[in-house]
């Protein structure tokens, strides 16, 4: 989906144009997950960085597509505010080396990009958050939780539903492999590559599976659909759910999910624009921050 929020923030240089270019399924009413949630919380941070902010709308766009026409657009209604000063915030997923074409061609407006590595351009950041520790946590409470429920000391098979197998999931997937470790030693923790970020009908597959052939008594997941959640209580499994509390939609056995909250980190970077202190860089906050953390 391509999100669009004109806003205007009071400052003595002038107003502040934001936009989000997002990635992915949001307020379909089945994705629960990240790409809804990022679109929250930049309505969160900008009232937050002054409260008289003018009108907010989203157009939705089919996924994966090459995103540099209506990228520019954006960029160019950014550029051409009342105030002259805008940022955009672009979502992660195939987007970066499209983002960064666009960049180059509009220097007076500041780009966002999240997940993203590329620093060459001075008005051009990177923005992600240490989730790792939160899926360390959730680990940990997946390897208690089964010891309580099976029996410490058992041999018992958890699983992981896996989005792609890029680094940064590879990093998550750890995470939550060492506090489940730390406290179920023997337990084998089973990953499946769906390569997606939310699709209910392979999401819905793989829990299914992965009970029938492993046993399993558990699953997180790093994708965003509420499927592997339903399945989870159903058949009286342990669940973490993914970037929103599913345990309130999906039932008690999803005993706490990874929770996204961008809105700090969107605000840090909107008041370096309107405070005229830009510089390049990756903004990387832990979970005292509050913008990685755990229902």
């Amino acid at each position: 989906s391509l999100g669009w929020s004109r806003v205007t923030t009071k400052v003595e240089a002038g107003p502040i144009d934001m936009g989000l270019y997002e990635l992915g399924c949001t307020f379909d009413g089945f994705s629960p997950g990240c790409s809804q949630f990022c679109v929250m919380d930049m309505l969160w941070g900008v009232p937050r960085t002054d409260p008289e902010h003018e009108d907010c709308a989203f157009l939705k766009n089919p996924e994966y597509i090459d995103s540099r026409d209506r990228m520019e657009k954006l960029a160019k209604w950014a550029d051409e505010g009342e105030g002259g000063d805008g940022i955009v915030f672009v979502g992660s997923f195939g987007h970066m080396f499209q983002m960064f074409e666009v960049a180059q061609k509009y220097p007076n407006v500041k780009f966002v990009h999240f997940t993203g590595f590329i620093q060459h351009l001075p008005n051009v950041g990177n923005i992600f958050a240490k989730y790792y520790q939160s899926r360390y946590a959730c680990g940990a409470l997946m390897g208690k939780m089964v010891n309580r429920k099976h029996g410490a000391g058992g041999e018992h098979a958890v699983s992981y539903i896996g989005s792609y197998p890029i680094g940064e999931i590879k990093r998550h997937v750890n995470a939550f492999a060492l506090g489940l470790q730390q406290e179920c030693p023997k337990c084998k923790l089973y990953v499946p590559w769906l390569l997606t970020w939310v699709d209910a009908r392979k999401e819905g597959w793989a829990i299914r599976k992965l009970h029938a052939d492993y046993n399993i008594v558990g699953s997180a997941q790093g994708t965003d659909g509420l499927e592997p959640q339903l399945y989870v209580n159903e058949a009286d499994l342990l669940g973490i759910g993914e970037y929103s509390n599913m345990r309130e939609k999906a039932g008690e056995q999803t005993m706490s999910s990874i929770l996204a909250n961008w809105g700090p980190a969107l605000e840090y970077f909107v008041l370096k624009v309107r405070n005229d202190n830009w510089e390049m860089e990756s903004y990387w906050p832990a979970m005292d921050t509050g913008v990685p953390g755990v229902a």
